[in-house]
C-alpha cells in the first residue's frame, strides 16, 4: 500500500480489504441472526437517556485510541473450519497486530462451542508470532440469557477455558498466560473477539482485593473465567496500561447489591488498588498509574435509568475522555462495569 508503514502479512487464501471497507463488509456480508433464525442486520439502536447501546462493530473506532492508525492492514480470511467465522487482522507500524474474529451461533452449536472455535482461530493466528496477548475484549449476545438451560456466560466461559487450556500461549514453566479481558453484552447476534498481540514484554497484574478470576470458586459456573485484572505493555519509549473490564467486586462476590452509585465507587476503588505503586512492584512492575493518569474510559451500564448517577459519580474521579454505553453485564447483581487505558513514558 503506497505510503503506509505498515508490515503486510500474506497467507494463502488472504483477501486483501482497504481499511475504509472493513465495517461496511462486517455489515452487508456477516451472517448474523439468532441461533437456527433467519439472518439479520446487527441492530442499530438509538440512544436511551444518553445512553448507546453496546456494539461489538460500532467499536471498532476505539482501535485509535488503543495505539492504532490510519495505516492499517486489512485481511480477511475465510476460516476453513466454518463458513461463519471472519477473521480481520490489523498490523500497525510498530508491529502490534489487532486480530478481530466473528462467529454466529448455528442452530445446533452451544455458545462455548462458538467460544472454543473463536479462540482458537486466535491462537493459531499468533502460534507462529514472537510476543504477548496483551488484551482481548469479548462481545457476547445475550449474555445472561441461558443457552441449553446454562448461562451464556457460563457458557462463554467454559469455551474460553477449554481453548485456553488446549491452545493457550504458557510461560517456561507451563503456566497460561491471560491477558486483561472484558467479557460484556453485545447488541450483535454473533460472537465477537477484538485481541491486542505484542511483539513487546508485558507484565499482568492481579488484584489484592480480588481472587483471581481463574480461582473464582463454582458458584460462578461449572469452569471460571481466566483473564489478569490487567495488563501493563512494555514498549521501548512508554508502558501502556490495559486494565481489564472492573466491577463492584471484593473477593469474588459482587457488593452493593442494588446500589449503582455504590457499585460504581468500590469500582474505581478496585482500580485504583490495582494500578498503584505497591500492588505493581508486588507484581513486577518498578511504576505506578493513578486515575488522573487514564487516558480513556469505557462505562457499561447495564440500566438506562442509573446512568445520570452513574456519569455524576465517575467524574468527581476522573478527567479523562468517558465512553458510556448501556450493556448487560455478567452477573445479573452486576450494574456497572468500567475499563479504562494509561500511558506513560519511560524516558
Amino acid at each position: 500500500m503506497p505510503g503506509s508503514s505498515c508490515r503486510y502479512r500474506r497467507c494463502a487464501g488472504v483477501v486483501s480489504l482497504p481499511l475504509g471497507a472493513r465495517i461496511a463488509r462486517m455489515n452487508t456480508q456477516m451472517p448474523v441472526g439468532e441461533p437456527g433464525g433467519e439472518n439479520l442486520e446487527p441492530r442499530r439502536r438509538e440512544s436511551v437517556l444518553g445512553l448507546v447501546e453496546n456494539s461489538a462493530i460500532d467499536s471498532s473506532v476505539d482501535l485509535e485510541l488503543h495505539g492504532a492508525t490510519s495505516h492499517l492492514h486489512c485481511e480477511h480470511l475465510p476460516t476453513p473450519s466454518s463458513g461463519h467465522d471472519k477473521v480481520l487482522i490489523h498490523e500497525t507500524s510498530e508491529g502490534d497486530t489487532w486480530l478481530q474474529i466473528a462467529r454466529h451461533q448455528t442452530g445446533d452449536e452451544s455458545l462455548d462451542d462458538v467460544v472454543f472455535a473463536s479462540y482458537r482461530d486466535l491462537f493459531s493466528c499468533i502460534k507462529d508470532k514472537v510476543g504477548s496477548l496483551v488484551r482481548i475484549w469479548n462481545y457476547i449476545p445475550r449474555i445472561l440469557s441461558k443457552d441449553k438451560s446454562v448461562i451464556r456466560y457460563h457458557r462463554f466461559n467454559i469455551g474460553r477455558k477449554k481453548a485456553w487450556e488446549m491452545f493457550g500461549p504458557k510461560n517456561a514453566d507451563g503456566q497460561l498466560l491471560f491477558p486483561a479481558a472484558t467479557g460484556i453484552g453485545t447488541v450483535e447476534s454473533f460472537f465477537f473477539i477484538r485481541a491486542l498481540f505484542s511483539p513487546h514484554s508485558v507484565i499482568r497484574l492481579q488484584n489484592p482485593r480480588q481472587i483471581s478470576p481463574d480461582k473464582y470458586s463454582r458458584k460462578y459456573g461449572p469452569l471460571p473465567p481466566v483473564f489478569s485484572r490487567a495488563s501493563i505493555l512494555l514498549k521501548p519509549e512508554r508502558h501502556q496500561l490495559f486494565v481489564s473490564g472492573t466491577a463492584s467486586i471484593v473477593g469474588e462476590d459482587a457488593t452493593y447489591i442494588g446500589n449503582p452509585v455504590l457499585q460504581t465507587e468500590e469500582s474505581l476503588t478496585n482500580i485504583r488498588q490495582l494500578i498503584d505503586g505497591d500492588n505493581c512492584r508486588r507484581c513486577g512492575y518498578e511504576g505506578e498509574f493513578t486515575l488522573d493518569d487514564m487516558k480513556s474510559m469505557h462505562v457499561y451500564v447495564k440500566r438506562a435509568e442509573h446512568f445520570d448517577c452513574v456519569r455524576k459519580t465517575i467524574q468527581n474521579h476522573v478527567r479523562c475522555p468517558i465512553t458510556y454505553k448501556r450493556a448487560d453485564i455478567c452477573r445479573e447483581d452486576l450494574l456497572v462495569e468500567m475499563e479504562c487505558i494509561s500511558g506513560r513514558h519511560t524516558s
